[in-house]
């Protein structure tokens, strides 16, 4: 199970990327601007064959709170937004042992099932 989920996790990636944004899933590589896909919530079963998973992508600017800054992260969300179908994107910031006052960032949280069988 946790392979289909890790799988999962790098089609996600993979997904962002193809949209146009940086992205990794490593929080040692992570370097903004770009997102960064955290670990993901297990919810349960979506199905008898699949359980479901809630993955926040964390789009982050590496620009001080500006227009600028503003500006590249709605470009970003709204290439994301249709990838991930339903869902919402909340202006929070990302907040890092290197950037401990936070940096600005929009986070959306992906709905994914992945197949158990």
């Amino acid at each position: 199970m946790a392979d289909a989920i890790i799988t999962a996790l790098d089609a996600i990636v993979q997904e962002v990327i193809d949209a146009g944004v940086a992205a990794t899933r490593d929080p040692g590589e992570f370097q903004p601007p770009g997102a960064i896909i955290a670990a993901p919530t297990i919810t349960g079963a979506a199905t008898m064959q699949s359980i479901g998973m809630l993955v926040p992508v964390w789009i982050v600017s590496d620009l001080a709170p500006s227009a600028e800054g503003v500006d590249w992260l709605l470009g970003c969300v709204t290439a994301l937004l249709p990838v991930f179908g339903e869902t919402a994107a909340e202006p929070v910031p990302w907040i890092s042992p290197i950037n401990p006052q936070g940096l600005p960032a929009f986070l959306i949280t992906a709905r994914v099932n992945v197949s158990t069988t």
